[in-house]
Formats: structure tokens, sequence, C-alpha cells
């Protein structure tokens, strides 16, 4: 989804290397002193005193740096018996500032697994579990002042569950037992939560699972166009439902006390029928910005979040031109197209109707850029729906940093950069009037062009196969040694930026960490 080139003079070596991205460190995986390559890199951080970690993983072990403020590395430690079973990573929890645990489940999502590393110890130790009950369906996880909350939803019914960890041990859950009639199905009847999670507004079956939104990025539509989404805001996690094309359905949970608050915010267009139009919502910066369309017209309300005042409200008619975009009407990912532009209103309205339908917005300096579209589904056997190319691009089983579990930052920014969106980009000043020009590039951007210009983590097969002539034949190194460029990458938020890690290009061994301003 790149906007466009950036242009910018590369000095190789330099410190500071462009007016938006800084070299913060480098350093060697000096632990790694086996044959296996690193396969995945991921990051944690302390959020009270902005020490971080960085794990590198490899086929048999887990390699670990411990990082103060000031990018020195504090102290190191390895997992020397990696199980391979548990193939996904969904989060993290500090004990103190020398405990940190990580935990993983399988590919059923079933089993689960904490690892404790103890850099004071220096030891490493992993704990098996499994959930209280057979019925009992893993759904997301949220760190919230360095502790680990997992939520559960038993089957068929509306009983959430949330296990508040202290180490690597499952806890006793604390459940919120809602009422019958307490949600609402696509239809508009009472539904079970169960149901709500995972029913969409389609009457598929889809992935329990729930997407963990940053909602402070430029999210593509690949990840605002699902009907399920988790915000953390301060203490409160907040699920919103679009399963019901009428009513947004909103649980806030305050995670310290485990209370909850649920109210509905009507949807855009709310005069059609619902078989009559798509609608999705999206929160943003104190405020719900909920779209409604069809093949005929389209509406954007822009809402305060808390009052639900209408700020703005943007209608398209399917003979109006669309005077409030900033971008050519954009079709990226197609079958035998990978790029294309549509000229029509009528044509755009017809793409993001027959699609998932989803609008994203983030502020910038004071203006706010909105964009609106919808993500193309296909189908598959047994009733299920899948977006073109997985789950937003990205397969949901990577232990690493790009699942929907663990890291929503370089989640959305792989998405974001292998986009499979129809969708127009609108700016608008602070009050939300329309302004001309064109939109600056955003974080994603910067660091997607500094990525094409410096290929980094850019190790191929191909690239070290050129060995030195021993024996009378030529040796050519194995490809369980090679660092994969993507698996290897990794992007996460620390204090007020964004931080790249990659390895050199051509030196497997050494990491770069590269500071992103927003």
């Amino acid at each position: 989804m790149k906007r466009k080139k950036l242009l910018f003079s590369l000095i190789v070596g330099l410190h500071v290397i462009g007016f938006s991205q800084e070299r913060l460190v480098e350093f060697e995986n000096s632990l790694n002193s086996s044959r296996y390559a690193t396969k995945e890199v991921f990051q944690v951080v302390n959020q009270e005193n902005n020490d971080f970690v960085m794990f590198f993983i490899n086929a048999k072990q887990v390699h670990s740096y411990l990082f103060n403020e000031d990018f020195e590395i504090k102290n190191k430690l390895s997992l020397e018996d990696k199980r391979r079973k548990y193939n996904t990573i969904i989060g993290y929890g500090l004990e103190n500032e020398l405990n940190y645990n990580l935990f993983l489940t399988n590919e059923k999502h079933n089993k689960f697994a904490g690892i404790g590393f103890s850099f004071d110890g220096q030891v490493s130790s992993l704990q098996e579990f499994t959930l209280s009950s057979y019925n009992e369906k893993f759904i997301q996880t949220v760190t919230i002042d360095n502790k680990f909350y997992m939520f559960t939803i038993n089957s068929e019914t509306s009983i959430l569950s949330i296990y508040e960890f202290d180490g690597v041990n499952l806890p006793k859950p604390h459940r919120l037992n809602f009422q019958m009639g307490a949600f609402l199905g696509r239809d508009g009847k009472s539904q079970t939560l169960y149901n709500v999670f995972k029913i969409n507004s389609r009457g598929n079956y889809v992935n329990i699972e729930t997407n963990k939104i940053d909602n402070k990025l430029p999210n593509p539509i690949e990840v605002t166009s699902k009907e399920k989404k988790l915000y953390v805001m301060g203490n409160q996690v907040v699920f919103t439902f679009d399963n019901y094309k009428h009513k947004t359905q909103i649980l806030t949970i305050n995670i310290k006390d485990f209370s909850y608050d649920l109210k509905t915010v009507m949807k855009s267009l709310e005069s059609l029928k619902l078989n009559q139009k798509s609608a999705n919502t999206y929160i943003n910066n104190d405020l719900i910005y909920t779209i409604a369309s069809n093949n005929k017209e389209m509406q954007v309300d822009i809402k305060n979040y808390h009052t639900g005042e209408i700020i703005k409200e943007i209608n398209l008619k399917v003979e109006d031109s669309i005077t409030f975009k900033n971008t050519p009407i954009i079709q990226e990912g197609g079958v035998y197209d990978n790029y294309r532009e549509l000229e029509s209103t009528k044509k755009f309205l017809r793409k993001i109707s027959s699609g998932d339908l989803g609008i994203s917005a983030y502020k910038q300096d004071s203006e706010h850029i909105i964009t609106i579209g919808s993500e193309k589904q296909v189908a598959r056997g047994g009733g299920m729906m899948m977006p073109m190319g997985g789950f937003g691009g990205i397969p949901i089983t990577t232990m690493g940093s790009s699942n929907i579990f663990f890291n929503p930052t370089y989640f959305a920014y792989n998405a974001y950069t292998s986009s499979k969106s129809t969708r127009i980009e609108c700016l608008f000043d602070a009050d939300f009037n329309h302004l001309d020009g064109d939109i600056k590039p955003n974080v994603f951007d910067r660091i997607d062009d500094y990525v094409d210009d410096t290929g980094k983590s850019e190790t191929t097969l191909s690239s070290v196969a050129s060995g030195s002539q021993k024996g009378g034949y030529q040796q050519i190194q194995k490809e369980s040694e090679i660092n994969d460029k993507k698996e290897t990458e990794t992007i996460f938020r620390y204090k007020d930026y964004i931080i790249l890690g990659n390895f050199n290009n051509g030196d497997p061994k050494t990491y770069s960490l590269t500071k992103f301003t927003e």
C-alpha cells in the first residue's frame, strides 16, 4: 500500500540516516553458536522502565538480549530446548524488571506454554498448561502495566473468562456471565456472546480470535474491515462487534476490577434493511467512525465516542463525484492485475459493498487521514470465508511478531505493505473540513521505503550459495542456516516512536534497530 516512493539520501555508516529515522544500535546475535540460522525475531518492552528484550528464534533455541533505554545490553540468556508444537507467541508478562515471561500456543489454540526468562538467576524454564474446560475457546490477550491477561469464551454461552497471570502457571479465571439478551446476533435478535464472536454479518462461521488494534497507527483496510476488534484504552479493554449491521455493540471491561459496560451505537444508513447494506466501525482518538454502503450510496458518520454527538457526516451517491478523496480509487491485489485505478463512483461503491467494508482513521499533526474501502473475500469449502491472501495476507500461526495476538504494530505494517483492497484516502483538517493536496507519507511508508532502498534483511539462498571450493566440490550453505528476510524483521512501538529491527544486509549475525518518528 505504498502511496509514493520517498526521496532521501542514504549515507552508509552515519548514525543519523535521515530526517525521520535514526540508527539506534547494532549488535551481534552472539549467543547463537549453532549452525541453525535465526528464523524469527520479536521483542518485549517493559512498560515501566523502558527496558526491552530482543528474542532470536532458531530451530532449537531461543536467545534473548536485555537492553536498557540507552540501548545498551544489560544481560543475555538462552533457552536450549524450544518445544516445536508451540508455534505461536500470544503475549508476555513481567514479574519484575529481570524476570520476563512469554506465552505461546499450538496450532489448535488448545494447549499453551509459559516460558520464564530469569535474567538475574540466569535460568529459563517452560511450563505447559491447558484451559480449565474443553469447551473454553481462546479469543485474545493483552498486556497492561506489564501484566498478562488471556480472554476465553465457553462454547454456546455468554461466559467470558479472563485469566490474570502473575507467573507462568494458569491462574483461576475471573468469569463474566452475561445474561441472555445482552448481545444481538446478525438479525438483531438475542444471541450468545459465543455466537457473536463466531458468526459474522453474512451468517458465515469465522475464526473466533479477534483483531487487536493499535489505533495510533495508519491501520490498513485489511485490519479495520474485520467485524470483531479489540482496543486497549488505558486500563480498559474494549471489544467492538459489527455482526449486526444496524448497531455496533461495544463491550468495555476495566481490567483492574473486572467491571464492565455494554452499549450500542447506531450505524449509518439506519433506514435501510439489513440485506441492503454493508456496515462497519472504527475507534480513534475519542471518535467513533461508522460507515455503511451499498452499490447506490455510502454514508460515514464521525461521532464523539463518549457522548454519541455527530461531528461530521459524509454522504456519497452513485451519481456524485467523490470530491473528498485525495487519491485515485485504488484497487490492489487482483488476480490478473496487482494495481488498478478505477474511474467511477459506481465502480467504487460496487467494489466496497461486495467485499468486507472498512474505515480507518489516524491523526498526523493536526490533520485527519481517513481511508475508506473494502477487502475482497473469496469463498472456501464448508461455508467459511477468507480474505484474499489469507488473514490480512499473513498466516496467523506465525510464532513471532506478525500475528494477531502479539504485536499489532507489525501485523498492521505487514498488511499495509501487502494490501489487497479497494480504497480511497481522504485528508481533513482538525474540524473535518476537506483539504486539497497530497497526503504526506506516514511512518509505514517511510519504513517500507527505507527497507527497499537499503536492502535490509535481504539474505537469501542465492546470495550465500557462492561458497568456497573445498574437497573438490563447492560448499553451499544449507537453507536451514539462512536468515529469512520477513520472519527476522520486526517493527514495534517504543516510547513515542516506532523501531524497525532487521539483520544487516549480507550479515547473518549483526542486527540493527532503527528509529522512525510518527
